[in-house]
């Protein structure tokens, strides 16, 4: 038979032993925690690093198009640009053009004030010389 100093011992042990494996239980359950909150952390971290980075490749890509939308409206400037300036080179060639034609055509009325008086005066004059008159001045002559 157990003696009431051995069933004590016995009881505390027991007892002992209980706590210990409360305690061992307890520090278990600390460390469970401990790790799903660090994993959780780490999850939230890594999340947070794959939004970050999605938020960046999408302002990168708003970022080159719209330096693509600049780049074709400047290209478009400049056509168009050239279109005008090729257009006024035309337009002051044709000016320049017609300024020559309407010179000369005044010019050419000036030239052609001759009258009729004038130019019978003139072969009168040449025939009182005694200056031959060419056959085409006196086709002329019998025009007038």
């Amino acid at each position: 038979m157990i003696s009431n100093r051995e069933a004590r011992n016995a009881k505390r042990a027991a007892a002992a032993e209980k706590r210990r494996q409360e305690v061992e239980r307890k520090r278990r359950e600390r460390e469970e925690q401990l790790k799903r909150e660090k994993e959780e952390q780490e999850r939230q971290e890594k999340m947070k690093q794959e939004l970050e980075e999605l938020r960046r490749k999408k302002e990168e890509e708003r970022r080159r198009r719209r330096e693509e939308e600049a780049q074709r409206a400047m290209e478009l400037a400049r056509k168009l640009a050239e279109e005008m300036a090729r257009k006024q080179a035309e337009l002051e060639a044709r000016l320049r053009f017609n300024r020559s034609v309407q010179v000369e055509s005044s010019g050419l009325e000036h030239t052609q004030d001759i009258t009729r008086a004038f130019v019978f005066s003139y072969f009168e004059l040449l025939q009182w010389l005694g200056l031959d008159i060419p056959e085409l001045d006196l086709l002329k002559l019998n025009q007038y």
